[in-house]
């Protein structure tokens, strides 16, 4: 708990560690408390710490690092406790928004975008209303950067939504409706730029709209 609280008193005071040797004992210390849901306070506070470093651009500082970090985060995601899961899409959306930045943005987008993507939609439709808040302020942050990094004339935008449709061939209710609460988020959000993406309603209809794949939905 100690080491934690450091981590973020250095992270909100702007004392960070700028030597590498350094920050790669804060990245080291810190991922294997992602992995440990017996203790939801300590884990609150690793994820916490790493968001706020995250945003201050000292863990992640290259795009190796970056993309490794990215890695273990997602290596987590099935020790998350309840509790965690609003402080876990905090660092989430950090290292998303981490992406304009980097030197190969559009790579360390992609790698965020097929590590945590389907995590956050799921989010979309938790039981917590402070988890799906920050699950809707990462698929913005997402939205965001694709449109930025992703290509000219709305192409990036138009790929992000492609990959949140992809959802909707899903099998169990909850994967359906959470995609579905998801794509309605981002195109109300981008409504502007969404309208680029005119084979928006064949692609919703191809995946959603088939009564031979409804069939095979579950419960």
């Amino acid at each position: 708990h100690a080491a934690t609280d450091l981590a973020t008193a250095m992270a909100e005071s702007g004392a960070v560690p700028t030597d590498s040797a350094e920050i790669d004992f804060f990245e080291r210390a810190m991922s294997p408390l992602f992995m440990d849901a017996s203790d939801t306070v300590l884990q609150k506070k690793s994820y916490r710490a790493a968001a706020l470093l995250v945003s201050l651009g000292v863990v992640g500082k290259d795009d190796g690092s970056a993309i490794k970090f990215v890695e273990n985060t997602a290596a987590a995601s099935s020790s998350v406790a309840a509790s965690s899961k609003s402080t876990r899409l905090g660092l989430i959306q950090s290292l998303v928004e981490l992406c304009k930045s980097r030197t190969d943005s559009k790579t360390l987008l992609e790698v965020c975008t097929s590590n945590f993507l389907s995590e956050v939609v799921m989010c979309s439709r938790d039981v917590s209303e402070k988890t799906r808040a920050a699950a809707f302020a990462t698929l913005s942050a997402f939205g965001r950067n694709w449109y930025t990094i992703g290509g000219q004339r709305g192409e990036g935008l138009c790929q992000y939504i492609q990959l949140l449709a992809a959802g909707l061939a899903g099998r169990t209710v909850s994967m359906l409706s959470s995609t579905m609460t998801s794509l309605s988020h981002v195109i109300f959000e981008f409504r502007g730029e969404a309208r680029l993406y005119s084979e928006l309603s064949t692609t919703v209809d191809t995946l959603y709209g088939s009564k031979a794949r409804a069939t095979e939905v579950q419960d």
